[in-house]
């Protein structure tokens, strides 16, 4: 269980990585003048959406490293904005382009997938699961 705990939570700063490089990149658009052919409200959710997804993943990864009484709460938080994406993307493609391009987004949006179901397996608390470690409670 710890291992798997483990590899989640660098998978969570791996993912706050990401997003911060992305929202590097978007604000600075947003500063220079980039895209404003874009409505206002897409503008802000463009622009406020990596910042939250970087508090939200590298706040898990945090908790998670440093055994915080929080940690369950962001990492199941985590787990599923990150199922929410892996889930959503491939189904997006689905209603736009149809089931080949389902598949094919499903089959890179698949390991995600699976790292978000095994973490809501390792970090909700289940009464009486055999996922819960008695000894280990985060």
């Amino acid at each position: 269980m710890r291992l798997i705990k483990t590899i989640l939570c660098w998978y969570f700063w791996c993912l706050s990585v990401v997003f911060v490089g992305l929202a590097k990149g978007v604000i600075e658009g947003a500063i220079h003048g980039e895209n404003t052919s874009r409505p206002l409200l897409n503008q802000i959710a463009i622009v406020s959406i990596p910042p939250i997804l970087v508090a939200i993943f590298g706040t898990a990864w945090w908790t998670v490293w440093r055994k915080r009484s929080s940690a369950r709460v962001w990492a199941v938080t985590a787990c599923i904005t990150n199922l929410a994406f892996s889930i959503g993307i491939p189904l997006l493609y689905f209603y736009a382009q149809g089931a080949n391009s389902f598949w094919w987004m499903e089959s890179i949006f698949g390991p995600s997938t699976a790292i978000g179901i095994a973490g809501l397996i390792v970090f909700l608390p289940v009464a009486g699961g055999p996922f819960i470690d008695r000894k280990e409670q985060l």
